[in-house]
């Protein structure tokens, strides 16, 4: 659990807004990564 993790750094609402922000570019760059050739993945 990461609350337990950065327990006395953050917050419990201060990590919920990192892991919401993180899955959010994860998802816009995870999607980009689907849609490319594997080509593209060799240069």
């Amino acid at each position: 659990n990461l609350v337990h993790v950065w327990h006395g750094r953050l917050t419990s609402s201060e990590v919920a807004a990192k892991v919401k922000h993180f899955f959010k570019y994860y998802s816009m760059n995870r999607h980009k990564m689907t849609v490319l050739t594997p080509s593209y993945h060799a240069e």
